[in-house]
């Protein structure tokens, strides 16, 4: 068997996905402080190198074509393992180090994010590096090859069948005021004429919770939603508004007795997913990660 021949200049790779993430030559060639001309130059001998176009051009700007996904995809994981292999032939220990790029929607509670990513802490072989976004923001960065999983409340409804979810696990939705509030009767009636914090509009369990109280009739005042639950819970605890909250995040509150139960939303859960590249049982780290989180209990 010969030797193979790789017609491909990665420089010309990189500019390239330079010019893919700017969306335009102009923009790229500021950044690669290269001439216009030049860098146009440099993309056409790429696209006769692979034999194919790799963008659309429509006006002034340059559009992925399918070919140009595909080129794109590859180019961000060529580029990602490279600084991988920088990074380990730096290192005085020489170990091999793999970085993890992880996506997290940022109404996750902190206490579901710890459990996920401590047996990538604890390994010394790994770097896990975390982006809070949009789950839509997110999916591109997965489909792109930017991140490598993503952790949210919610599965991928997108059509891509790159993509695949999986359910890791569920657990109560409270509903929780200041230890010190007056509240008359029985919940959810108690939280008649009452000011509400809700889960931020893109979280599932924003719905969840608008649901149950349409259908058990409570008139209520929408005080926000708020896509920090660290700000959520302070507000609650200082008695400004009633909140709804997973109920393993709020549980050190009750046993500090800074605030309070009054029920939960019955039958509707907080649910966690892991959203990933549906090769990513081919990736062992992903895979055992998965199923430990699979296993846990908050």
């Amino acid at each position: 068997m010969g030797v193979p021949i790789y017609k491909i200049n990665f420089n010309h790779l990189y500019y390239f996905l330079t010019i893919a993430q700017e969306g335009t030559i102009v923009a790229a060639s500021k950044k690669l402080h290269m001439t216009q001309p030049a860098l146009s130059q440099q993309l056409k001998v790429l696209e006769l190198d692979l034999g194919r176009e790799l963008f659309d051009r429509e006006g002034r700007h340059l559009v992925l074509n399918d070919f140009g996904v595909l080129v794109k995809d590859y180019a961000t994981k060529i580029f990602r393992q490279s600084d991988e292999m920088i990074q380990a032939l730096s290192s005085d220990q020489l170990r091999f180090s793999k970085t993890i790029m992880m996506g997290v929607v940022p109404w996750l509670p902190n206490n579901f994010l710890y459990e996920a990513i401590k047996p990538l802490l604890i390994n010394p072989y790994l770097q896990i590096h975390t982006l809070e976004g949009d789950l839509e923001l997110l999916t591109q960065k997965l489909l792109s090859g930017d991140i490598d999983m993503i952790l949210a409340d919610s599965p991928y409804s997108g059509k891509s069948r790159k993509v695949t979810s999986m359910r890791l696990l569920s657990e109560d939705i409270v509903c929780v005021a200041a230890k010190n509030l007056k509240l008359k009767g029985k919940f959810p009636k108690n939280l008649e004429d009452k000011r509400l914090l809700n889960f931020p509009g893109q979280c599932l369990s924003s719905d969840k919770v608008f649901q149950f109280l349409d259908r058990k009739k409570v008139d209520y005042e929408l005080a926000g939603d708020l896509h920090a639950l660290d700000l959520m819970l302070e507000v609650v605890e200082r008695g400004a508004a009633v909140g709804f909250f997973p109920k393993s995040y709020i549980g050190p509150k009750v046993k500090a007795k800074t605030v309070k139960v009054l029920g939960n939303l019955e039958k509707l859960k907080f649910s966690y997913w892991a959203i990933l590249s549906r090769d990513f049982s081919e990736q062992g780290i992903l895979r055992d990660l998965v199923q430990e989180l699979k296993k846990s209990t908050l």
